[in-house]
């Protein structure tokens, strides 16, 4: 009876601690995509090879005059060839790119300078981007 009590009592302080480790997990996910919606930065995750926009936040939409992931992701296959095979190259290779400037006219006809910095995940070919406007604009009324 002893043993029993144990092996209870020993599965249920594991489950305990696995709940805990899935709560912990889930806060910081919630933390994650209170962030990625708040910030004043644009920020998405896309498929580098294929220029797929899996997320972005309202930020970048923004910045690129835009309603949706779908019009954000043609906007962003217009960027130069060489630019986009030098991000794509960058994150294949390092896993990373830093502080890339690009100059695109975005769908609204204003053309704007952005600082385009990026981290590969560890699995697939996505990649999570960081999208500052460079451009100082003066608004007009």
């Amino acid at each position: 009876i002893a043993y029993v009590a144990m092996f209870i009592s020993g599965n249920r302080r594991i489950i305990e601690e696995q709940q805990k480790k899935i709560d912990e997990i889930r806060k910081s996910e919630q933390r994650y995509k209170a962030l990625f919606e708040n910030s004043l930065a644009g920020m998405m995750k896309f498929d580098y090879e294929t220029w797929i926009v899996a997320d972005a936040n309202q930020a970048l939409l923004d910045l690129f005059t835009v309603n949706s992931a779908y019009e954000l992701q043609r906007t962003l296959t217009e960027f130069p060839a060489d630019k986009l095979r030098q991000i794509e190259n960058s994150l294949r290779k390092s896993g990373i790119i830093d502080g890339l400037e690009l100059t695109l006219t975005v769908p609204s006809g204003i053309t704007r300078r952005f600082l385009f910095s990026a981290r590969r995940e560890e699995s697939d070919h996505y990649a999570h981007a960081v999208v500052v406007l460079m451009t100082a604009e003066k608004r007009i009324g």
